[in-house]
């Protein structure tokens, strides 16, 4: 939800961004509603630089930047799911897989 993602979004800016501009793409939000709920979190100087856009062909999650840098941190279901499968047990990773494809899907 928004809301959550919005929280997640505000600590990483205030983390890592460290007074640079920052590029947000999320899937299946209210692109307009996360902004502000973000920017009405964020202090006044790390406004200046954050840019939140929708991108249709994610299903859930968010990828996050700064704009001059390549690097792009991927909290997008597939991106975690992936991560997360490294650790489970092959059965419980096909498990969530079969789940996350299933959602991805709307079957």
């Amino acid at each position: 939800d928004e809301k959550f993602l919005g929280d997640l979004i505000v600590k990483l800016v205030e983390t890592w961004a460290k007074g640079e501009e920052v590029r947000v793409l999320a899937g299946k939000v209210d692109a307009d509603k996360l902004t502000s709920l973000v920017m009405n979190e964020l202090k006044a100087e790390a406004k200046k630089g954050v840019e939140i856009k929708l991108d249709k062909r994610m299903s859930h999650g968010f990828r996050f930047g700064l704009k001059e840098s390549d690097l792009t941190y991927d909290f997008t279901d597939e991106a975690l799911m992936e991560a997360l499968g490294f650790f489970l047990s092959p059965k419980l990773a096909d498990l969530l897989q079969e789940k996350s494809e299933k959602d991805t899907s709307g079957k």
